[in-house]
């Protein structure tokens, strides 16, 4: 079937920050939770999907909330599993329906007339099921994995520290740009949208890590990225 044959999809409504009164109630956008509201716009939980901005990105809300507008917002049919219909919507990859030149936007009619198949009811809830599982296994192994960083980032300023600290030979004073070379200037940057384009098995990196995959590299050594702005500056 296809998406428009399953889902009726509402426009969210928009509620800027200061017309938002103190509530408990989620505000959600295209790049997810904005704020909070002391009233909802759905009359259940729903899912979210950013129309502009984030286009394609899929949310699952399980309680009434606030959709802006900036996204599409849609409930589950009677018989079936919201969670199953959310799973399948983020695995539809819904980004790369984005039609826009400047800001992302995801058309409706784009997304209702995309073509899903659809399990009965009862398998719907067993994958829905295998999937969270999966999921909760993958979320205690990143938390695991954090958890060693942490340690290994704590002992790596330990060294540098006991290192920086020796008065004999190996200690040396100076500024990083004497001992390294900024390659700031042969940077070239590229869009999601081009990316998908150049789909390859190259690592592409941005301010919060790797973001995605590109067909080439620029560059063909070992570098030292270092952020320089955005949210994690100095990472």
């Amino acid at each position: 079937t296809t998406l428009g044959d399953i889902f009726t999809f509402h426009y969210g409504k928009s509620l800027a920050s200061d017309g938002r009164r103190a509530g408990t109630v989620p505000v959600v956008g295209s790049s997810g939770v904005v704020g909070t509201h002391d009233s909802p716009l759905t009359t259940a939980g729903c899912i979210v999907i950013g129309r502009k901005g984030s286009a394609g990105s899929v949310y699952w809300c399980p309680d009434p909330c606030w959709p802006v507008d900036t996204v599409y917002f849609t409930y589950a049919p009677d018989r079936t599993s919201s969670q199953f219909l959310y799973h399948l919507l983020s695995y539809l990859q819904l980004r790369k329906l984005d039609r826009s030149t400047a800001v992302p936007s995801l058309l409706r009619q784009d997304l209702e007339a995309i073509e899903v198949p659809i399990a009965p009811s009862e398998e719907q809830h067993r994958i829905a099921t295998e999937i969270e599982t999966q999921t909760s296994c993958l979320d205690a192994a990143v938390a695991s994995l954090s958890a060693v960083e942490t340690k290994l980032a704590a002992a790596s300023r330990s060294i540098l520290q006991k290192t920086c600290a020796h008065s004999g030979p190996l200690a040396m004073h100076t500024c990083v740009g004497d001992v390294s070379e900024c390659l700031d200037r042969q940077r070239i940057p590229v869009n999601a949208k081009e990316r998908i384009k150049r789909g390859g098995s190259v690592p592409y990196f941005g301010a919060n890590g790797q973001v995605g995959w590109i067909d080439k590299p620029l560059f063909n050594e070992p570098l030292i990225l270092v952020v320089e702005d955005e949210t994690f500056v100095g990472r």
